[in-house]
């Protein structure tokens, strides 16, 4: 299993590769509940993505951001596999 940080690292490398920019959002007290780990921009899009390690449980919280998130039109992920933000580039590709 890897942890959270490695997973972090890959995919930020990912999209960075592919063109797209990146942020990791650090918690805090003053932060609202729920927010991604990760925002993203890609081709114009805005993508959420919420890492967990392959253990990880998402809170209910976390997966009502999700749900807003796609409401508004971006695009939201909660994962611990590259592979599926990957999958989400690619989608936005074919726009």
């Amino acid at each position: 299993m890897q942890p959270e940080y490695r997973i972090v690292r890959n995919i930020k490398k990912l999209i960075r590769s592919r063109g797209g920019w990146c942020v990791k959002i650090h918690g805090s007290p003053y932060q609202d509940s729920g927010t991604p780990d990760l925002l993203a921009c890609y081709k114009g899009r805005f993508i959420a993505i919420e890492l967990k390690t392959s253990r990880g449980v998402s809170s209910l919280e976390q997966r009502e951001v999700k749900r807003a998130i796609i409401a508004a039109g971006g695009y939201a992920i909660i994962t611990h596999l590259i592979g599926d933000v990957a999958d989400v580039l690619d989608a936005v590709d074919k726009l």
